[in-house]
């Protein structure tokens, strides 16, 4: 995480709100902070390659993000 994260210029927190949105998962990120809510906000104007995608996709304990999204919550 801290690897792509480093090499994407950006925090942990946005990448991994920007693997929700190119996965098409809804989130809500919270913060009390001004700065982090900025932050958080800024993750449009980059995209994750494949291969970020893949090593994130294997961080995935939910059993596979398909399989989270058949069982959908929301």
């Amino acid at each position: 995480m801290a690897a792509i994260a480093e090499g994407a210029g950006r925090t942990p927190a946005q990448v991994l709100l920007r693997w929700c949105v190119q996965r098409e998962i809804p989130v809500l990120a919270k913060s009390t902070h001004r700065e982090r809510i900025a932050e958080n906000a800024q993750i449009f104007d980059f995209a994750l390659s494949d291969e970020d995608m893949a090593t994130l996709d294997g961080l995935d304990l939910t059993g596979g993000t398909a399989v989270a999204q058949e069982r959908k919550w929301w």
